[in-house]
């Protein structure tokens, strides 16, 4: 009977044997190049006011492009320019 590590390492396998890779590059696992952050739904969350300044990113926000609940970021992963979102 195959153990769960030798069932991944023979699937990993085929998936790598199942086409050529450019000159110079490498197979790699996802978790090998980036960092995996979830995010949760803040407790103060409303419209834009005084006190709630910072964009809160909903499906909305990714499908119509508009911000429309702002939080106090409390407790919150924020962010940057450079980092890729996932919903």
């Amino acid at each position: 009977m195959m153990e769960s590590g030798d069932r991944r390492a023979v699937s990993e396998k085929k998936e790598q044997g199942s086409f050529a890779l450019p000159g110079g590059w490498v197979w790699t696992r996802l978790g090998e190049t980036l960092a995996f952050v979830k995010g949760k739904k803040p407790k103060t969350l409303g419209l834009r006011s005084d006190s709630l300044t910072v964009s809160y990113i909903n499906i909305d926000t990714f499908e119509n492009k508009v911000f429309t609940e702002f939080t106090d970021a409390a407790g919150c992963p924020l962010c940057q320019p450079d980092d890729t979102l996932v919903v």
